[in-house]
């Protein structure tokens, strides 16, 4: 999920946490990296694929992938947060949501980047596959979850978290029940994590093939 506000919309107690929390994360996943610098080189190379992922939509579903779970995969928690958190501020520079809300942003996908890693890493399924898809869908389910809390936190109307209008919300000034949104959302990002989840699937089959050791990223 990613959050798509201009300036000067969500409260500003909201931003600063967001801020706060994600620099803390930033500079934590740093500290990280210079203490193992293996995969420093791929931040670059996968911060500009999320970039352009960020920027395609699934034709028409207002769903773009991030793809966030098979990066952390491949090159570990601190690497792909670091890597998210560029691509968002690229992104916010291009008019892709504002500057200010970098942070919840960045701490949507460092969610999603945390939880879909250790969730590949548990033992019960030993098809990687499988186990990377599963991954995927559970963890882009539970990080809707949170971006309707923050929704909810903003205080806003939720139809300006729409990616576009639908045809129940004609106006962008009316008020569009929580859930109401959540009705409207929900099934949109169940078929686009449906989707990252078949795509992230074949990737680790591909991967498998021709680089087996970035599935085995510790």
């Amino acid at each position: 999920m990613h959050i798509h506000i201009p300036d000067g919309v969500m409260p500003p107690w909201l931003l600063l946490f967001g801020a706060i929390f994600s620099l803390i994360f930033l500079a934590l996943s740093i500290y990280s990296i210079k203490k193992k610098p293996k995969n420093v080189p791929l931040i670059g190379v996968f911060a500009a694929l999320s970039l352009v992922l960020m920027n395609i939509p699934l034709g028409p579903l207002p769903y773009h992938m991030n793809l966030t779970v098979l990066i952390a995969i491949l090159i570990g928690i601190a690497p792909a947060f670091v890597a998210f958190f560029v691509s968002n501020l690229f992104l916010s520079l291009m008019g892709h949501g504002g500057i200010t809300v970098i942070g919840l942003n960045s701490i949507i996908l460092g969610f999603e980047v945390f939880l879909g890693y250790y969730l590949y890493k548990l033992p019960f399924i030993k098809n990687i596959e499988i186990k990377a898809a599963l991954s995927t869908l559970i963890t882009l389910c539970v990080s809707l979850m949170l971006f309707v809390a923050i929704v909810f936190a903003s205080g806003l109307n939720p139809a300006e978290f729409s990616h576009q209008e639908h045809e129940e919300v004609e106006h962008e000034n009316d008020w569009v029940s929580l859930d109401v949104f959540v009705a409207l959302t929900a099934p949109i990002a169940l078929v686009g994590a449906i989707i990252e989840s078949i795509i992230t699937f074949f990737a680790v089959i591909y991967i498998k093939k021709v680089r087996p050791v970035m599935l085995k990223n510790d």
